[in-house]
């Protein structure tokens, strides 16, 4: 090649090397100011790849023709200079990719996040359907619930109306029985009861009787005897009651009142009462006697008591308190006698034993009784009465075979005691007693026995089991 030739090539590869750094440089700026008018424009990274794909074809179209022209030309020194500039637009295209690519990189992780945002929220709207199903299921539950408790509702509504009734019917029963007494005793008007009068074989009951009234009791005007007889179940050592019958009441009261003659005789005489008026005469024995020492002239008429011009039939309308008459404390025993007292199973109280009214202990446990001997007849019975002397005579004979009556017995006395003693009136009468309590009666189960007055205190002196004092001294144990 000669030297003109070789001053040619170097010539033109100067001048082409210029051109291609302008061009560059000029697309440097040009991309530059796309970038600038992309991000202000909101050009999105694809776009922008796009448009620089565009440019690189139409360099490698620019390098196409300048490769013809070379070797038009016959320049092989062009190939070179092709070769070169093709690496180098291959390079700044990959850089340019790599550096367009990190952006997508941090769409997608965006992406990715707002996907799994996504779920989470699906999750969550899951849960909250969950939610609200149990919500509406509970909601029919409740209404369910609102049914029944308005059922519930008018069943205590009934339930309270025929406890209304219960009592209503109760009172009426009351003055019913009130009525049948003295009926019965007003056909005992002009009977007289003798007691403690010897009783012999083929005895002559009319001469005894006459002779009493004209000897020991000196009675001058004659009593006429219509008739006579013993009364009760002929016991060995034993003697019954003689009841007299006289013209008429006229006469009774005439021998009533010189009855006094027979002090310290052992011989008594009294009104011939029904059991019922009996009963509570003789619980009102002792509250008579307490009267006694502020109006000597206090007696008794029937089952009533006469005392400062008045007549008591209700014993709690008495100027006296009658628990502390008829119950007793001395040192560290306490003794009570008949239904007066607030320790009493007979005291009259009402409460409450499973979800029924009461008017006693006495009646709790003596329907518990009729329960267990299998007699709901008898049961009903007990709980129409409020009388706790009756409900015991009704059920006296319950139970005498069944072992485990004793248990139940003591668990139903319990639960009604512990009821009881709720109110407080009973509730001091018991904080009050004695650590040992006992009740005077024949029971031999549920109380001391009948003992005389010198042997209350003196517990090696009682003959019965005690059961109601045992209970109430638990009772008084687990208040306190």
């Amino acid at each position: 090649m000669s030297n003109m030739q070789k001053k040619t090539s170097k010539e033109k590869k100067r001048k082409n090397s210029q051109k291609s750094e302008s061009i560059k440089t000029s697309e440097m700026d040009a991309d530059k100011k796309r970038k600038h008018e992309g991000n202000s424009s909101g050009i999105t990274p694809e776009e922008k790849i796009q448009r620089k794909l565009s440019i690189k074809d139409t360099d490698n179209a620019e390098t196409t023709s300048e490769k013809g022209e070379r070797k038009k030309n016959g320049d092989g020194g062009r190939v070179e200079y092709k070769e070169e500039t093709d690496m180098d637009t291959d390079t700044e295209t990959k850089q340019e990719t790599m550096n367009n690519a990190q952006p997508l990189d941090g769409m997608e992780k965006k992406i990715d996040s707002l996907v799994e945002g996504l779920n989470a929220m699906r999750t969550t709207v899951n849960k909250i359907e969950g939610v609200v199903e149990s919500i509406s299921f509970l909601s029919g539950e409740i209404e369910e619930i609102r049914k029944e408790m308005a059922i519930v509702r008018n069943m205590n509504r009934d339930q309270k109306q025929l406890e209304d009734e219960m009592r209503t019917i109760k009172e009426r029963n009351r003055m019913l029985e009130q009525r049948l007494d003295d009926m019965d005793n007003q056909s005992r008007k002009a009977n007289i009861e003798i007691v403690g009068l010897i009783e012999a074989e083929r005895e002559d009951l009319v001469e005894k009787c006459r002779t009493l009234f004209t000897g020991k009791m000196e009675i001058r005007e004659e009593l006429v005897i219509e008739e006579v007889y013993r009364v009760g179940r002929r016991m060995p050592g034993k003697n019954r009651p003689i009841i007299v019958r006289l013209k008429d009441e006229t006469q009774r009261m005439r021998g009533l009142k010189r009855r006094r003659a027979l002090k310290g005789t052992q011989i008594y005489l009294n009104e011939d009462l029904c059991k019922n008026s009996r009963k509570r005469k003789t619980d009102l024995i002792p509250i008579v006697k307490e009267l006694r020492k502020n109006d000597p002239k206090t007696h008794m008429r029937g089952d009533a008591i006469c005392t400062g011009g008045r007549v008591y039939r209700n014993s709690r309308d008495l100027p006296i308190d009658t628990h502390e008459v008829v119950t007793r404390s001395k040192d560290d025993v306490t003794i009570f006698r008949g239904g007066y007292s607030k320790l009493s199973n007979g005291y009259r109280v009402n409460i409450r034993v499973d979800g029924k009214e009461w008017t006693s202990v006495e009646q709790y446990v003596n329907f518990q009784r009729a329960i267990t001997a299998g007699r709901p007849d008898i049961a009903t019975r007990v709980r129409a009465t409020d009388d706790p002397q009756e409900t015991t005579d009704m059920t006296r004979d319950l139970c005498r075979d069944k072992p485990q009556w004793k248990e139940r017995m003591q668990t139903a006395m319990e639960a009604a005691m512990k009821e009881k003693f709720k109110e407080n009136s009973c509730k001091q009468a018991l904080k009050k007693a004695g650590r040992f309590i006992g009740e005077i009666t024949y029971d031999k189960i549920m109380g001391i026995g009948m003992l005389k007055e010198g042997q209350w205190f003196n517990q090696k002196e009682w003959a019965g089991e005690s059961v109601v004092g045992k209970t109430l001294s638990k009772i008084k144990r687990e208040i306190n």
